[in-house]
């Protein structure tokens, strides 16, 4: 490689006898049923164009498998070295297979017409909404209360 520039990511491992499948979920439910991908080689572009074609026509595009790593955090597949590291981890725990799921890159134009959910807010935003719903409902029952009070008094 030229001085300055890095050198390319090592191809990943394949283990003894060439064997390494990824078990693909495709929907991100984690419901939807496991294909099996053999890996014998390649990086993830290849890995990538392969999975695609497990998904429907019109899908779009994989932005990164998603596994389950050895500290039982999710981890991202998304380049040629998540993919090396995925595969070297899970042959040294002696496997031989790791399940994945796909994420898919959201369609711009869907994901602007979705609605804010209280999921979808950050912590701090949903914890603030909860406690302006609180204030609301406990202004409006310290009123009732108030008018109680005074409507006893006559």
């Amino acid at each position: 490689s030229a001085a300055g520039s890095p050198a390319p990511a090592p191809p990943p491992p394949v283990p003894p006898r060439g064997r390494f499948t990824f078990k693909v979920r495709t929907g991100e439910d984690g419901d939807s049923a496991v294909q099996r991908v053999p890996h014998s080689g390649g990086g993830w572009a290849q890995l990538r164009r392969r999975v695609q074609r497990l998904l429907a026509e019109g899908s779009p595009a994989i932005r990164a498998l998603v596994y389950v790593d050895e500290d039982g955090d999710q981890a991202l597949i998304h380049c040629d070295e998540s993919l090396a590291e995925a595969i070297s981890t899970t042959i040294s725990a002696g496997k031989s297979r790791l399940t994945v799921t796909v994420r898919s890159a959201a369609p711009a134009k869907a994901a602007a017409k979705q609605p804010a959910t209280p999921e979808a807010q950050p912590p701090a935003a949903a914890f603030l909404g909860g406690v302006i719903a609180a204030s609301s409902l406990a202004a409006t029952i310290g009123l009732v209360a108030v008018k109680a009070a005074s409507a006893a008094r006559r």
